[in-house]
C-alpha cells in the first residue's frame, strides 16, 4: 500500500468525462451466447497482409509519414474490419504485424460513453511489437461510434454480446494463434473482459484490465435503491441510458464470475483514481486465481503522458511472456559500459545509479561526501547498514522521493521534513512512481534469522535504458530471486548474513544476466578476495564488474 506523510503533488487526473465512468453491468452467461453464423462474412479477407492504403485512416497515415520522413519503418497494417450480432453491426479495425503470422491478438473494448479511438493508441504499439489487436465499436457504446444501436439499448450484457462476437470472429482468422487471444479492456471495457474471461475461460489466454471499471455495480446498487426502484431513463455524465443498464449491472457479481478464470490475469490502476477506487482492483486480485496488480502512483482514471507509456510497456511484456514471444539481445559490449558506468557501488550495498528518471540511491550508507542529488532513495531494509538517517540526509533534497518496505513506515516517517514524499512497497510489486519503473522481490534468508521473509523485505528491478538491474539487497538465494529476469544483477556475496561468494555464483549461472556485480562484502562481513571467488565461479558467458569504491 502507499502511505503519505507530505502534501503531494499529484499528478493530473486524466479523468475523460466521455471515455470514463462506468456504472452498469450484465446478465448471466448463457443470456449472452452469440450466433457464429451471424458475425461477418468478410472475415477471411485478411489472411493475407493488408496493402489497401485506403483502408488506413488519416491518423494513421499521418503516423506513416512521420515514420517515413524520419526514416523509421512502419511496422504495422490495419484493415477495418465488421461483424453482425443480431443484425446489428459491430464495426473494427484489426491492427496486424508485418509478417505472415499467426500472430496472438488482444481484442480490445473502451470505456463507457467513449469508442474504439479510446483503445486505439494500444492497439498500434501491440501490433508494433509483434501482437494483432483488434478495437471495435460496443452496439450502443458511446458517441461518435461506428457501430449500430443507441445508448439506451446498451448495458455490460449487451457488451459483452459484442465482445463475444468478435472473439468467435476473431477465432475464425487464420492469421490469427488461436492459443492465444487475449481479452483487454479499459474502464467499462475492462469489466467486460473480466466478463469474458470468466464466462470462457477456454478461449482466453489471458487478461488485461486497466482501471477496470468493478465499481459499476455498487453504483447501479445506490441508484436504484439496492433494486427497488428503477427508472425507465436516466442520465449518468451526461448520458440517458435505459433500465435495461441497471437491471443487468445487478443480475450477477463480477467478483464470482471472475473466480472462473484460471489463467493469468494483468491489472493496472491508478491509486488517485476518482471514479473507480483503486480498492475495487486489490479486490479482484484477490479473488482471481492468479492475478497480478500494477500500481501508478497518483494516476486518476485513464493514463496519459509517462503513465500511458508505461501500462502500454506493461501490457505488451504480459502478452509476451504469456504467448512465449522471445527478443534476441542486442545489446553489445558498447551498450553494456554504458549501463554500468551509471552505476556506482560505494560499500555493503550503498549504491547511486544515473537514469532517465533521476538520480537513484539504494541503501545510502558510510557517505563521505554530500551531494543532495537523490531523486529516488530506495531502502530494502532497516537494518543500521541498509537504513542509516545519517547518510540519508546527505544525498536527500527537498524533493527527494522515499519508497520503504511497508514495515519500515513509523521509522521511515521521521526523515518526513527532509524529502518531498515517502511512499511503502510490499515484495512482489511492479510501480512506477515519478517515471521510476521499479518491481518488489521478497529477500529473506532461508535458514537464518537475520532477515525473515515475514518482515516484507525486498530487493528491486529497476528499469534503466530500458535494461532490467536487478538489486537483491540482503538475501540468500531463495525460490523468488531464481525467477528473476534482469540483465545487470547486484547480488550480496559476503556471507554470514546473506549468500556467499560460491552461492551468489550459483544463482547468478541460473538466472543468467548479461552483467553480475558482486555487493555487501569487504566491510561490515566477506572480505575484498571474495569478489575474486565469486567472479572465478562464474559462467564465463556472464561478465562480472567489481565497482567496490571504498
Amino acid at each position: 500500500m502507499m502511505h503519505r506523510w507530505e502534501n503531494v503533488n499529484k499528478k493530473a487526473l486524466f479523468i475523460i468525462v466521455l471515455l470514463c465512468l462506468i456504472t452498469g453491468c450484465g446478465k448471466a452467461a448463457d443470456n449472452i451466447n452469440s450466433d457464429k453464423k451471424d458475425t461477418a462474412q468478410d472475415i477471411t479477407s485478411i489472411e493475407e497482409p493488408i496493402q489497401d492504403e485506403s483502408l488506413i485512416n488519416d491518423q494513421d497515415n499521418e503516423t506513416s509519414k512521420k515514420k517515413e520522413n524520419s526514416g523509421m519503418t512502419v511496422k504495422y497494417k490495419m484493415q477495418e474490419l465488421e461483424f453482425l450480432r443480431d443484425g446489428k453491426k459491430i464495426y473494427g479495425r484489426i491492427y496486424l504485424p508485418e509478417g505472415d503470422g499467426p500472430f496472438p491478438v488482444a481484442i480490445m473494448g473502451h470505456g463507457f460513453g467513449a469508442n474504439l479511438s479510446m483503445m486505439e493508441g494500444y492497439a498500434k504499439s501491440f501490433a508494433e511489437n509483434g501482437i494483432a489487436a483488434y478495437v471495435f465499436d460496443f452496439i450502443g457504446g458511446g458517441h461518435d461510434i461506428k457501430s449500430d444501436g443507441k445508448m439506451t439499448e446498451m448495458s455490460v450484457l449487451t457488451e459483452a454480446a459484442d465482445m463475444n462476437t468478435v472473439l468467435d470472429g476473431i477465432l475464425a482468422l487464420d492469421i490469427i494463434d488461436k492459443n492465444n487471444i487475449f481479452a483487454m479492456g479499459g474502464s467499462q471495457g475492462g469489466f467486460v473482459a473480466t466478463y469474458i474471461a470468466g464466462t470462457r475461460p477456454e478461449d482466453i489466454k489471458g487478461l488485461i484490465a486497466l482501471y477496470p471499471a468493478y465499481v459499476l455495480q455498487d453504483d447501479a446498487r445506490k441508484r436504484t435503491g439496492n433494486g427497488t426502484e428503477f427508472f425507465d431513463t436516466f442520465s449518468v455524465m451526461g448520458n440517458t441510458i435505459s433500465r435495461l443498464y441497471d437491471e443487468d449491472a445487478l443480475s450477477f457479481d463480477i467478483y464470482d464470475i471472475m473466480k472462473n478464470y484460471k489463467g493469468n490475469a494483468l491489472l493496472i490502476h491508478g491509486t488517485a483514481d476518482q471514479i473507480v477506487p483503486y480498492s475495487y482492483s486489490e479486490r479482484a486480485v484477490d479473488t482471481l486465481p492468479s492475478a497480478r496488480l500494477i500500481t501508478i502512483e497518483g494516476a486518476g482514471h485513464g493514463f496519459g503522458g509517462k503513465d500511458d507509456e508505461y501500462a502500454t510497456r506493461c501490457a505488451i511484456d504480459f502478452v509476451k511472456e504469456e504467448a512465449g514471444i522471445t527478443e534476441n539481445s542486442n545489446m553489445d559490449e558498447k551498450e553494456d559500459v554504458m549501463i554500468t558506468d551509471k552505476i556506482r557501488l560505494f560499500t555493503q550495498n550503498s549504491i547511486r545509479i544515473e537514469s532517465d528518471a533521476g538520480i537513484i540511491y539504494v541503501d545510502p550508507f558510510k557517505m563521505n561526501v554530500e551531494p543532495h542529488d537523490a531523486d529516488f532513495i530506495l531502502l530494502t531494509h532497516n537494518h543500521y547498514d541498509h537504513f542509516s538517517p545519517e547518510d540519508i540526509l546527505k544525498v536527500c533534497k527537498e524533493s527527494s522521493v522515499m519508497i520503504v518496505p511497508e514495515n519500515m513506515e513509523s521509522e521511515a516517517g521521521d526523515l518526513t521534513d527532509s524529502v518531498d514524499m515517502i511512499y511503502t512497497v510490499e515484495p512482489d510489486m511492479k510501480k512506477n512512481v515519478n517515471g521510476l519503473e521499479l518491481e518488489t522481490i521478497p529477500a529473506y534468508n532461508n535458514s537464518k534469522s537475520f532477515h525473515q521473509k515475514s518482515a516484507g523485505w525486498v530487493g528491486y528491478i529497476l528499469t534503466i535504458d530500458g535494461k532490467r538491474v536487478y538489486i537483491a539487497g540482503d538475501t540468500d538465494m531463495t525460490e523468488d530471486n531464481r525467477k528473476v529476469k534482469c540483465d545487470v544483477a547486484m547480488i550480496p556475496i559476503g556471507g554470514t548474513y546473506t549468500m556467499d561468494a560460491m552461492q551468489a555464483a550459483q544463482l547468478i549461472n541460473e538466472i543468467k544476466p548479461d552483467i553480475a556485480i558482486p555487493t555487501h562484502y569487504g566491510s561490515a562481513v566477506g572480505s575484498p578476495k571474495d569478489a575474486d571467488t565469486f567472479k572465478r565461479h562464474v559462467d564465463n558467458a556472464i561478465d562480472v564488474e567489481i565497482k567496490m569504491e571504498y
